[in-house]
């Protein structure tokens, strides 16, 4: 529930944002939609949770932040926060290189000024969805778990 508040008032914030900067139409919410920046981030975040041979755990823990009663042993709670903490910091990495990655095709395009603000503006999405990430899910995933074991 609280992440999906969390989610909801990061979503308001952006609307409110448009509407103090005097755009009154909702379209324009759809700069902070960009298929291949959020394709990079997941496919990112992904690898570094095969990487470390989680993936089980990720899954597990994911369903277990969603329950009353957490299902998971004190052991797999402490590995889950530090898999949760290791994917935080990847997605601040992750969205570095995905805003570089955007920087240096933008700068490939320079012919076409036109388009050069449109292509930085996608360049920096990918940064966005690392803190969007970090914020949503993962910074509260972690409190959960830590709350959890508090408790225990």
């Amino acid at each position: 529930m609280k992440f999906l508040l969390g989610g909801l008032l990061i979503i308001l914030a952006a609307v409110m944002m448009n509407l103090i900067n005097g755009n009154w139409q909702f379209a324009s919410l759809g700069v902070f939609m960009d298929a291949p920046s959020m394709l990079f981030m997941i496919l990112s975040l992904s690898g570094v949770i095969v990487a470390s041979g989680n993936w089980k755990l990720f899954v597990k823990a994911k369903k277990a932040l969603f329950k009353k009663v957490c299902p998971l042993t004190h052991e797999e709670r402490e590995s889950a926060i530090t898999l949760f903490k290791t994917l935080r910091k990847s997605s601040i990495y992750a969205g570095l290189i995905g805003s570089l990655i955007g920087i240096l095709l933008m700068l490939g395009n320079l012919y076409d000024i036109e388009i050069l603000a449109a292509n930085l503006a996608l360049s920096l999405l990918c940064l966005y969805y690392a803190f969007f990430i970090n914020l949503v899910f993962f910074n509260p995933a972690i409190a959960t778990l830590q709350k959890r074991n508090a408790n225990e």
